[in-house]
């Protein structure tokens, strides 16, 4: 399959080897031509519509794909060892525990504080 992308355009032709002039393959289900904004409008928007745990599959998955070094599921893992280890400090003791709305203010003052610009 060949894959061009007219820059003025924004739009990706597809073309399945084989066919030997553009009439052909434009005439034919062998080619289409693509707009890429509107699929990924498509495509977002019936997403949109699926019921809430497939959505999350789908972004995880996505985002999954976003770091290609990284297994499936190793930033999820690591949260999840966070979380226990966090979790196990404060049952023993070791770390106290905030109110959200005093952690999530304390966490705006601190970015606050940092930005500089």
């Amino acid at each position: 399959m060949e894959v061009r992308q007219e820059v003025n355009s924004g739009a990706i032709e597809v073309r399945e080897a084989g066919h030997a002039n553009q009439e052909d393959w434009r005439s034919g289900i062998e080619g289409a031509r693509i707009d890429l904004m509107s699929t990924t409008n498509q495509i977002r928007d019936l997403a949109l519509q699926l019921p809430a745990e497939d959505r999350a599959l789908i972004a995880r998955e996505l985002l999954d794909s976003l770091e290609p070094g990284e297994s499936p599921g190793a930033a999820e893992a690591a949260w999840v060892a966070e979380i226990e280890t966090r979790a196990a400090a404060y049952e023993a003791g070791q770390i106290g525990a905030d109110d959200w709305k005093v952690a999530l203010e304390r966490t705006r003052c601190e970015l606050h504080e940092g930005d500089h610009s």
